[in-house]
């Protein structure tokens, strides 16, 4: 569930959706300020995609980029995905089949302050 962002910063939820069946997946997000109040929101169609934990990464990256172009604050990224905060933020150089989107996710994140928290989904 989505909240306001506490003093630190604007808060910017992500989510995806994946179907096994013909690899389509969705992706959604939405930044809101320390009142809670929107600032945008937006998804994103995917195609073609391995599996979900791409479209959690691309969604993220996705999600991040955008955020950038709307404020200049620092950036609360919240993600229901354990897995996708985990590989953010592994020591090391990254050999998986994710490492491009997990480079850029990276990349990204060094251009402003920032806290990526994972969130269980209820």
């Amino acid at each position: 569930m989505a909240t306001p962002a506490d003093q630190l910063g604007e808060k910017l939820n992500v989510d995806a959706s994946f179907s096994h069946d013909d690899g389509r997946a969705e992706v959604g997000m939405v930044l809101r300020d320390q009142e809670g109040v929107i600032i945008f929101t937006a998804c994103h169609l995917l195609r073609s995609c391995p599996d979900l934990l791409h479209v959690e990464l691309v969604g993220c990256m996705e999600g991040i980029a955008l955020a950038l172009q709307w404020t200049e604050l620092p950036l609360i990224v919240e993600r229901d995905s354990l897995q996708t905060v985990q590989l953010i933020f592994v020591s090391g150089q990254d050999r998986s089949q994710y490492a491009m989107v997990v480079s850029e996710v990276r990349c990204l994140m060094r251009e402003r302050e920032r806290r990526v928290t994972h969130i269980s989904r209820e």
